[in-house]
């Protein structure tokens, strides 16, 4: 119920309900509560503090009970108030405060005659009397001026209100103008009031401090608890236990408290109770709630042993009354195996398992085979290898096998009885089978399972298990496989040795990959003629035909090296341009390289690859590395002639498009129309579309993968240029041109090339210092002898 202060006068009755400020009883605007008759402003204010209303005057003339109001005062039911020429009666339930107004008092008037004069004069004694009394009123008008003086004022506030209220001390206090007024020392307090433990103690007043608050203490209360349906249960309060039921006005100190009921087997009960206190008595009655389920349990066969979570609780059929939570159960009986199950018990929820089908024990045999290592079935279903401990049903029979591999298979029929146990021991009887082996050549050595058996063309007789054959013989590369001989039957191995050369070939990859990711195309080339004839248009007079024999196979990069390739090794690498046209884009060949730094390229690229370096550098200059080896290199003349002319090919080839002179179509990058003005000549009505150097791969590859070999740039060979002298009927193998010169050999058109001459295949160029033309590509030996 919410606080509400009513008034009652000539007005009528109005409701005042609580805000957050306290009422202020007056006129005018300022009041919140106007009463009759009242002037402006704010006369008092009525508050609530504890459970109890108070008034606080705010003028003068404001009179509580018959006595001039203090500084405030508590209100009771009945009290009187007098303020604006009025008399107020309160009227106070719980927490409603009702003023209701009274008669105003009657306003007086004196006569306006002067009184009449005394009738008869003072006599001496009269006289001297009166002097005494006089004298003895203005001595305590003095005392009571100096206690006023020295005096402090004294305000004692006491919650809630008690029923008495005594302040003894040295002197009482003191009311002056309804203000309790005390001299400076201790005063002793005591206070009563039903319900609360009694007050009793000491304020002391010093000068300028007479504000005093004191709060009483609630009695406990008195709590009775029962419980059902045991009793001697544990009963706390706030977690602290104060016994066991039945509990009979135990005391429990007043507020909201939590009681808790506990009792073995029983779900715990909690309340929440407020106590009341002041000595009042308060009983609760709590019901306990079972923490345990009934649990059946049968077997069959019966009477077997009931345990739960390893303890014995009794025999088959059985029920059980088990707490709640996750129960282990197990089930036994001589000869049988333990059967175990986990459950949940919930509380008050009952459950009927299962039967428990018990299983006869097993039979165990402890088998051992020699030799070890034998595979085991019983009935057909894999057991595992010996030795072996099996477990097996009891009163049935069961066929035990043992296998293994070269040795005959042995089978036992076995029988026992439950718990029986046995040992049983097996001797595996060795097969054999034939094989014949015949090799090529025939003093090759033979070896089986890493023993020399002589000759590599005989008759074994093995046992029927793998064996490792090796057949070898030095310079050959050696046989070697696994037969597994089979019983009663015969084998035939009949093996070629290959020379290590032939098996390398066998070996050796159709391409490799750079570590920057650049293609390289096995070639394997064979004897061809390099060079011209006489008769050929355009020939020159260093083209002299010869016999040549490539005897070894080598790797070729299908593309020319690109700025973009190079620049990784040397970043500063940067190409000028050509009639406006740039020739220094990351898919245009690398050019401006000399062929020093050709070569220190394909060492940094064997060094990523952790290839041996095919150059060296002496006087400043590269030079081959002696002996050759298969780090990535230049190739050769002879091997560019191959790859371009008759890699690929059935014949060789004058042009790189296969054709004749002038090339068309597509044929590849040549000084064409789009390059007139750039170059000094042209190859009139030729168009390819590229007035200077081409990306790399543009234009179609020949039959053997290669492309741009005979167009785009011309590019740099391993060898010193000569001119060769004739050797006629005799070839050349593998040449690489002389030990040292001035020049090396520059092979293959470019895109600065128009005429028959230099289109050829044939033709023959070289160069000792960089051009906007000369690029390079990339080869390595395959075949390391």
């Amino acid at each position: 119920m919410t606080r509400t202060l009513s008034v009652i006068d000539t007005k009528g009755p109005r409701d005042y309900p609580a805000g957050d400020k306290p009422w202020s009883l007056g006129g005018g605007a300022a009041a919140n509560v106007p009463l009759d008759d009242a002037p402006d402003g704010i006369l008092a204010y009525i508050g609530y503090e504890g459970g109890h209303f108070f008034v606080q005057g705010i003028t003068d003339g404001i009179d509580h009970n018959g006595k001039t109001l203090g500084a405030s005062a508590w209100l009771k039911d009945g009290d009187r108030l007098e303020m604006a020429g009025r008399r107020w009666l309160c009227r106070i339930s719980g927490e409603q405060v009702r003023l209701e107004a009274a008669e105003a008092a009657p306003a007086l008037k004196a006569p306006s005659a002067p009184p009449p004069a005394p009738q008869q004069r003072m006599d001496a004694r009269t006289r001297k009397l009166l002097g005494r009394a006089m004298l003895g009123v203005f001595a305590l008008l003095l005392a009571g001026a100096g206690f006023v003086l020295l005096a402090t004022p004294v305000r004692v506030e006491i919650t809630p209100q008690p029923e008495t209220v005594e302040i003894d001390g040295f002197l009482p206090l003191v009311s002056v103008a309804g203000q309790p007024l005390a001299l400076p020392g201790s005063y002793r307090v005591r206070a009563t009031l039903t319900g609360y433990h009694p007050l009793d103690t000491t304020l002391t007043v010093r000068g300028g401090e007479g504000d005093f608050a004191f709060t009483m203490e609630k009695l406990p209360g008195r709590l009775t608890v029962n419980s059902a349906p045991v009793s001697a249960a544990v009963v706390t309060v706030d977690g602290e236990p104060i016994g066991e039921t039945p509990l009979r006005d135990v005391l429990v100190p007043a507020g909201q408290r939590t009681v808790e009921v506990t009792a073995p087997r029983y779900l715990p009960a909690s309340r929440t109770v407020e106590i009341i206190g002041m000595d009042q008595a308060q009983g609760i009655d709590v019901t306990l709630e079972p923490a345990w389920a009934v649990v059946h349990v049968s077997s069959s066969p019966a009477d077997a042993e009931v345990t739960v979570d390893g303890v014995v609780v009794g025999r088959t059929p059985v029920d059980l009354e088990l707490l709640q939570g996750n129960r282990r159960i197990e089930v036994g009986k001589p000869l049988f195996e333990t059967a175990a199950r986990d459950i949940a018990v919930e509380a008050g929820v009952d459950q009927r398992l299962p039967t428990v089908a018990l299983t006869p024990s097993p039979a165990r045999v402890r088998l051992v085979t020699a030799p070890t290592g034998a595979t085991v079935t019983l009935n057909d279903t894999y057991l595992g290898r010996s030795p072996l401990n099996i477990e097996m049903p009891p009163n049935k029979t069961h066929i035990l096998r043992a296998a293994l591999p070269g040795h005959q298979l042995a089978e036992r029929r076995i029988r026992l009885g439950p718990t029986e146990a046995q040992t049983l021991a097996l001797d595996l009887e060795p097969e054999y089978g034939t094989v014949f082996v015949s090799a090529d050549p025939p003093d090759a050595l033979l070896t089986v399972d890493g023993e020399p058996r002589g000759s590599a063309v005989q008759r074994l007789r093995l046992t029927t298990v793998p064996h490792r054959i090796e057949i070898s013989m030095p310079g050959y590369v050696p046989y070697t496989a696994e037969v597994t001989p089979k019983a009663g039957l015969s084998d035939q191995i009949t093996v070629t040795l290959q020379t290590e050369a032939e098996a390398r070939r066998l070996n050796t990859p159709t391409s490799v990959t750079t570590g920057e990711g650049q293609a390289l195309r096995l070639v394997t080339p064979g004897r061809f003629t390099m060079g011209s004839s006489r008769r050929e248009v355009g020939r020159r007079a260093n083209e002299r035909a010869r016999e040549v024999l490539l005897t070894r196979r080598y790797y070729l990069s299908e593309r020319t090296v690109t700025n973009g390739e190079y620049r990784r090794f040397k970043n500063d690498h940067a190409v000028a341009a050509a009639g406006g046209k740039s020739l220094n884009l990351d898919d245009q060949p690398a050019v401006s390289v000399s062929w020093d730094d050709a070569a220190r390229y394909l060492n940094w690229l064997s060094a990523r690859d952790n290839l041996p370096a095919a150059y060296v550098e002496k006087d400043g200059a590269m030079v081959p590395a002696s002996p050759p080896n298969t780090g990535y290199r230049l190739p050769s003349e002879a091997e560019w002639a191959w790859a371009a002319r008759m890699a690929g090919r059935p014949q060789s080839v004058r042009f790189a498009w296969g054709g004749t002179y002038p090339p068309t179509g597509n044929a590849g990058n040549f000084a064409d129309e789009s390059a007139r003005g750039i170059v000094p000549a042209i190859l009139d009505g030729y168009d390819d579309g590229q007035p200077v150097s081409a990306p790399v791969g543009r234009y179609p590859a020949n039959p053997a993968g290669f492309f741009d070999l005979g167009s785009n740039v011309a590019e740099w060979c391993h060898d010193f240029y000569d001119i060769y002298a004739p050797a006629p009927g005799t070839a050349l193998t593998d040449p690489v041109g002389p030990p040292s010169g001035t020049h090396h050999v520059v092979r293959g058109a470019s895109w600065r090339a128009a005429g028959i001459s230099r289109l050829r295949l044939s033709y023959r160029d070289y160069a000792s210092e960089p051009r906007i033309d000369l690029g390079f590509r990339i080869a390595r030996t395959a075949d390391s002898e």
